[in-house]
Order: structure tokens, then sequence, then C-alpha cells
């Protein structure tokens, strides 16, 4: 890109801040009887969006009988972690 004469903005170079957290995960196999729209040939996605705080949780059916969930939100004092060393987690078959 610099060959080319283009330039990068500033606030592109700045290091990341992370201000939200964010878990996921998937469950173990559950009963179709008792989760009827894990029978359905498509898959569903639900978001479930806070009013008070800023806290989004998301759902989505996957094959097999599971379903996957994410639930996101903002941190409340983003500044306090701006120097902390995070964790981020692989996920690994069992």
């Amino acid at each position: 890109m610099l060959k080319k004469g283009l330039t990068v903005p500033k606030s592109d170079m700045a290091p990341l801040h992370f201000n939200s957290n964010c878990v996921i995960g998937v469950t173990d196999v559950l009963s179709e009887e008792e989760f009827p729209v894990l029978k359905n040939r498509t898959g569903d996605f639900h978001v479930i969006i806070g009013k008070e705080r800023s806290i989004q949780v998301y759902l989505f059916t996957f094959a097999e009988s599971r379903i996957g969930w994410q639930i996101c939100g903002k941190m409340e004092n983003p500044e306090d972690h701006d120097e902390q060393n995070f964790r981020f987690s692989d996920w690994v078959s069992e």
C-alpha cells in the first residue's frame, strides 16, 4: 500500500482496546421431545438484546440436536483492563 502512495489512518495503527466480553458454547445432545425446535430441517437463530444493560444473548440450533449459545456484553470500566493480558481459549475436541 505504501508503494502506491496509500497510507493507513493513524487510528488504525493504535493498539486494540478491549471493551466487551463474550462467552460462547454448545450444549450436549438435547431431547427433541423436550426441545421440538431441534426437529426442524432448517436452523433457527434468536437474538435477545438487553434494555437496561448492553448485553446480547444469541441462540442457534445445530445438527445432532444441539444448541449453540453466545453471551456478549460491554465492560463497565474498560480502561481498567487495557494493560492486562487477555486469555483466548481454543475449542478442542474431547
